[in-house]
């Protein structure tokens, strides 16, 4: 069956590696290495938290290694506890739970994304909770229960009227059109397809996801 999904994405262009490391930069996996050694090198607790928490990305994005990829995310944990970073603490559960998603540990990544969901309701951290929602309905969505999956998006929809958050609305399109493919009902993904592209050619750079999300870089 032909997929209609369009692959939106900017390519970005990063800097030569310098010691001091930005989470919002594109590196290469040898790059990564290279500052991981020097976090170790220097203790750096911080930089060692992001780093093991790319290459987790690295790992399991690239080349399915889901156990590796834990493994990773696990370490980057240990290390945002040990500085205190509440923020690198849900966003490391948050991969967690999506790497449980992607390897079939369905019941795991669903316990640890309520938990997630709960925490950012109660600190009113809709852009947060609104993203938990969406992985809630494409974890349910994986396991076969259709009916909390409905239920999620739904959630993550009804944050989004209050956000308007433009990237956030292509990725819920991007599941109405899998849906609509799963039900050959061809032609309304399709129309989708377009609008997600209609949205795309207007959306700011600003408003995009995360340059780590959207790309990877590897050196041979």
């Amino acid at each position: 069956m032909r997929t209609f999904t369009i692959i939106l994405f900017y390519l970005f262009i990063s800097l030569p590696i310098f010691s001091q490391y930005s989470r919002d930069s594109v590196y290469s996996y040898q790059e990564l290495n290279k500052l991981l050694e020097l976090a170790r090198n220097n203790n750096d607790n911080k930089t060692m938290a992001e780093v093991y928490l790319k290459l987790g990305d690295y790992e399991g994005d690239l080349f399915a290694e889901y156990e590796k990829s834990l493994k990773y995310y696990n370490w980057a944990l240990d290390h945002f506890k040990a500085t205190k970073d509440s923020i690198g603490i849900s966003e490391t559960n948050q991969s967690i739970a999506r790497r449980y998603k992607d390897a079939g540990l369905y019941n795991e990544s669903i316990q640890i994304l309520l938990t997630l969901a709960q925490i950012y309701q109660q600190k009113n951290k809709l852009k947060k909770l609104a993203k938990v929602y969406f992985d809630l309905n494409q974890t349910f969505k994986a396991q076969g229960d259709h009916d909390s999956s409905i239920e999620y998006l739904k959630k993550a929809l009804d944050v989004n009227h209050i956000l308007k958050d433009t990237s956030l609305q292509i990725l819920i399109l991007f599941d109405k059109i899998q849906s609509y493919e799963v039900n050959l009902e061809l032609d309304s993904a399709l129309v989708t397809a377009y609008r997600v592209f209609d949205i795309s050619t207007i959306l700011d750079d600003r408003e995009m996801p995360p340059k780590k999300s959207l790309s990877h870089r590897i050196y041979q």
